[in-house]
Order: structure tokens, then sequence, then C-alpha cells
């Protein structure tokens, strides 16, 4: 009986991972950019406009973070923030950028005096 209850564990964890590595969430894939739902709104944003991404992890309470994720571009900034009760394509979001743009270092955290931190996944080299 055990055996069978290991299995369905294993079964069920792999279904949460591969749902949340799977979902767009508010992301929308196309062959050279994505599209960004938020706020009733939908920008298309293509790989090569953007100039930085940065991933963040805020201290607001105590034991309360908020993390996440920036994306400036030429035009603008974009800041999704992910919610313990629905993922917001994050994880597949750091996955579709490393197949589509070539991140060419690993950059340190940036730790603010508040514990807070902010840790660049890929800037644009100025060359």
């Amino acid at each position: 009986d055990s055996h069978l209850k290991n299995e369905e564990n294993f079964e069920e964890t792999e279904k949460k991972f591969n749902k949340i590595y799977n979902n767009d969430g508010v992301f929308e894939y196309k062959t050279d950019g994505f599209y960004l739902k938020q706020n009733k709104t939908k920008d298309f944003i293509k790989w090569v406009e953007i100039e930085s991404v940065t991933h963040f992890d805020y201290h607001i309470l105590e034991n309360i973070n908020k993390t996440g994720i920036e994306i400036v571009t030429q035009n603008r900034n974009y800041k999704i923030h992910n919610n313990e009760k629905q993922t917001m394509g994050i994880e597949k979001f750091e996955n579709e950028l490393n197949k589509n743009i070539l991140i060419e270092e690993i950059y340190d955290s940036e730790i603010l005096s508040d514990g807070s931190s902010k840790t660049p996944i890929f800037i644009k080299s100025k060359t």
C-alpha cells in the first residue's frame, strides 16, 4: 500500500512541477517576442527590445516577501509580481528568455539594507 502512495506523490509533484514550468501565465509567446497581459492591456515585447531583466525579492512584512521580475525595454518598464495563489508564468519566461537571448554572464544579487534583493538575469551589453 505505501508503495502505491509514493507513486501517487511522485506523480502529483511531477504534475505540479510541469504545471509551473509549462504555465504561460501572463505571457503569450511568439517567435520574435511575447505578449504580456497585465491590467486588461496586452503589450507585445520583442526579445531584441529587452534592455534588462531583473529578479526581485522585496520584504513587505517580517515574513511576507514579494517576488517577481522586472523587464526593461527601450519604451517602458514592466513589473510582474509572483503571488502564491497563481503563478504568473515567470518560471517559463526565464526558460524562454534563455532560449531566445544569449545570456553571457551570471550576475550577483544586490542586497538592500532591508534584506530585499535584486538580481539581474540579463543586461544587454552596450557594444
